[in-house]
């Protein structure tokens, strides 16, 4: 059984609304700066746990899965068109399609989640260049090789570093030894030594916990047309469920159409066998 960190399994509303408003725009903007998210966080920023029952009924959610999935895909749908140069025009268009649908009382959290989830299996489909998402598996696949490599366990970072620094300590409070290997506690102190490994140690762990995320989201992670174009499938049958809810009807042509506006084309004929 894959190992589950505890960070993740604590997960809660008030966890994945910071990490939806804090964490994922603080991140994008240090890998592209003074670029504001195509997508902005005031769509998803008061997703309540109605909205968290609905999806994870749709997506077969469970324990932490049912937060972090959609941290995600967040991150994904916004870094994806930051790193084609954030094309604002298309986004806000796709806002604005949604909006026809969240006017009818239509929850815009859930729907929004549900289009970009469906945009971004759809993006995966033959496709030569990368989406984040898919550079997001290969980021997954490294961490697992290093993570195995490691023998499943990372704390041995840890003690290596605690043990380095017990030894430099012992050595300091020394006079003789400190006199005899004071250049060596010099260029310590001159190089941050251990400043540096503890923001390796850091990073590591916080690899560690973007490895679980990624495992314990719901995008199809072998790449496969037929698993992705499956995953765009139950998108567009969760979004006719979330029509049928709040409005008392359920419109194939109406759900095709708005994915049609997303760039997304599914064929009406598979949303009408599923909504039957």
């Amino acid at each position: 059984m894959e190992p589950v960190d505890p960070a993740f399994e604590n997960w809660d509303i008030d966890k994945l609304r910071y990490h939806l408003t804090e964490e994922v725009p603080e991140s994008l903007t240090k890998i592209f700066p003074d670029k504001n998210l195509p997508f902005p966080r005031e769509l998803i920023e008061d997703i309540g746990e109605e909205h968290l029952d609905f999806l994870a009924e749709v997506f077969q959610l469970e324990d932490h899965r049912r937060y972090t999935n959609w941290s995600v895909t967040f991150l994904c749908i916004n870094g994806d068109f930051l790193q084609r140069g954030g094309d604002y025009k298309v986004a806000s268009r796709m806002i604005k399609e949604m909006g026809g649908w969240v006017a009818k009382g239509i929850p815009q959290q859930p729907l929004f989640l549900m289009l970009a989830k469906a945009y971004e299996n759809d993006q995966c489909i033959g496709r030569t260049g990368k989406t984040m998402k898919e550079e997001l598996v290969d980021f997954d696949r490294e961490q697992r090789a290093r993570y195995k490599s490691a023998g499943g366990d990372l704390s041995f970072i840890s003690k290596w570093i605690s043990e380095l620094e017990h030894r430099l300590d012992e050595v300091a409070s020394d006079t003789t030894k400190a006199q005899i290997f004071s250049q060596t506690l010099n260029w310590v102190d001159e190089v941050g030594l251990m400043s540096d490994l503890r923001e390796f140690e850091q990073r590591a762990e916080s690899d560690l916990q973007s490895l679980y995320m990624i495992k314990g989201s719901v995008i199809p992670q072998d790449g496969k047309s037929e698993n992705l174009a499956q995953e765009v499938i139950v998108c567009a049958t969760g979004i006719l469920d979330l029509m049928e809810q709040y409005t008392g009807k359920r419109s194939p042509s109406e759900a095709v159409d708005l994915l049609w506006e997303w760039g997304i084309e599914i064929d009406p004929q598979t949303i009408k066998k599923r909504a039957n």
